[in-house]
């Protein structure tokens, strides 16, 4: 765990539950055969906003959301939005 007063460096993991075709799919973004894993890559000292978007698959509707903020492979904090 790091000090407050020091930079957290880490990256944002996207866990989207869509209803496709019938059936439930999770879809990870960053996603390592299509994404660039380097967009997702976060540094602040204090807070920080981030916007921007991304693309579900054809025919997908988004049921659930989870946005995790991860530090190697340890999820250090997350929030969920149900649609």
């Amino acid at each position: 765990v790091s000090r407050p007063d020091r930079e957290f460096k880490g990256r944002l993991q996207l866990v989207a539950t869509v209803q496709q075709d019938g059936k439930t799919v999770i879809v990870n973004i960053p996603d390592a055969a299509t994404s660039d894993p380097q967009k997702f890559q976060v540094r602040f000292k204090y807070f920080r906003r981030i916007e921007d978007s991304f693309t579900l698959p054809a025919h997908a509707v988004l049921k659930k959301l989870e946005v995790r903020l991860m530090q190697g492979e340890t999820v250090v904090t997350s929030q969920q939005v149900t649609m």
